[in-house]
């Protein structure tokens, strides 16, 4: 997920006509050192992170490099607490979601290869597996196991694969996969249920990532979580304001021709000058959506997302080997322009306002995704925060000048005799 071309995938599915309301991932290469602004960077608006990072394999707790497992979830889910596990042969996670009609457990799974210094023997590895498959038959509820195992399930050949297999046969679980989900055409990334399971799962891949591995779908028998309202955005244009036209229809209003002469009517009548112009000059737009778009998205790279669409269309219905080449050229392309674009528009941004500490501190902040409370109340009505801002001032005030007096009072009574005393008191002059 930390890889920008990686993070860029997975928006864009975010952000799809029908967004996933949950991603399994493996690999995450999350650690202990994964900093806020790098969670929150590779993070699609909408979704909550529930992340495992790889457990280190010394003593001292050194950071690891790889592995780690997550969960991307909508918003709107209900999570439930999931226990934790851990096994020496492969890395779990689960989660458990209450739905509208159901909940549902889901156990995430990633076994390194046997080419990773993290891999252990097959026949540990079928023995920790059998553990978590008794866990999961305890589940009082449906669940799903998936996730990468790097096992070639789809080669009659391989023992590990047919002890696997029969291992899944032997509890009752069933393997849907049935095409390849490496680019080595082989099947490693499974998606598991009971067989007395009434989830059916519809599973379809895509070609179109920058991974080595394809992403699977999907569709399970339930109703899904549903999508969070649109919120709505109201704004003003306040920039867009002529200044000229403004003034005049200012200086023609009653306020300034006519100005009440109680203080409560013309602080009204300010008021509902003041927003009677505004509605004129800078009315109120309101938009609602569920994300904000992206500044740096571009004409360019929507017609090149276009084109790459047309081309996994085109090579879903031709199965041209040329065709896929040319599919993961545009794939990688495109995610690398979108990673270009961004870190161009945020290089001008921050070179634009450096002349300006403020803005410059504001857009770092914004970078990363750095959010500080208002230290202003919000559910006060804005009499009462008058009111308070008048209290607290005053009050230092006469704090102030009991302060002086008392000083005044002081340096009168210290005074030796015969000596003037100053009537007035002065701050004393710098050194």
């Amino acid at each position: 997920m930390l890889h920008p071309t990686h993070s860029a995938e997975i928006k864009d599915l975010a952000f799809s006509t029908h967004p996933p309301d949950l991603f399994a991932l493996t690999e995450t290469w999350f650690n202990s050192s994964t900093t806020h602004a790098q969670y929150q960077d590779c993070l699609p608006s909408g979704y909550h992170l529930h992340s495992t990072p790889r457990p280190s394999k010394s003593s001292t707790g050194t950071n690891t490099t790889g592995g780690g497992i997550a969960f991307l979830t909508r918003e709107t889910s209900t999570v439930f607490d999931s226990p934790g596990y851990c096994f020496r042969s492969f890395e779990c996670a689960s989660i458990t979601l209450k739905l509208p009609n159901t909940i549902l457990t889901i156990f995430n799974v990633y076994r390194p290869p046997s080419s990773s210094s993290y891999s252990s023997p097959t026949s540990v590895f079928l023995q920790e597996f059998t553990t978590l498959l008794s866990i999961a038959a305890t589940t009082p509820h449906e669940f799903l196991i998936t996730g990468d195992f790097n096992i070639h399930v789809d080669n009659p050949s391989d023992s590990f694969a047919s002890e696997f297999l029969t291992l899944l046969s032997s509890t009752n679980l069933i393997q849907h996969v049935n095409f390849p989900t490496h680019c080595h055409n082989h099947t490693l990334d499974l998606i598991i249920t009971s067989s007395l399971s009434k989830l059916s799962p519809d599973i379809s891949f895509s070609f179109d990532t920058p991974s080595d591995h394809y992403p699977i779908f999907t569709r399970l028998n339930i109703l899904p979580i549903p999508h969070p309202e649109p919120t709505p955005r109201s704004f003003r244009r306040i920039n867009s304001i002529n200044i000229e036209t403004f003034m005049q229809d200012l200086y023609s209003s009653d306020l300034v021709l006519n100005p009440p002469s109680s203080p409560d009517d013309l602080l009204s009548s300010y008021n509902t000058t003041l927003s009677m112009l505004l509605d004129k000059h800078a009315p109120i737009i309101t938009k609602s959506g569920l994300h904000s778009s992206n500044p740096w998205y571009n004409s360019y790279l929507q017609a090149f997302k276009s084109f790459r669409r047309r081309l996994e269309r085109t090579y879903k219905r031709t199965r041209d080997p040329q065709l896929l080449s040319s599919l993961k050229t545009a794939t990688n392309k495109y995610h690398h322009l979108l990673a270009m674009a961004k870190k161009k528009f945020y290089s001008s941004l921050v070179h634009s306002r450096s002349s300006n500490p403020r803005l410059l501190w504001k857009t770092i902040n914004q970078l990363l995704h750095r959010n500080y409370a208002s230290p202003l109340p919000n559910s006060l009505p804005s009499s009462s925060i008058a009111e308070s801002f008048c209290s607290f001032f005053s009050g230092k005030v006469a704090t102030l000048r009991l302060s002086l007096q008392s000083l005044l009072s002081k340096t009168t009574i210290d005074s030796p005799a015969g000596t003037p005393s100053s009537t007035h008191a002065h701050p004393p002059s710098p050194s």
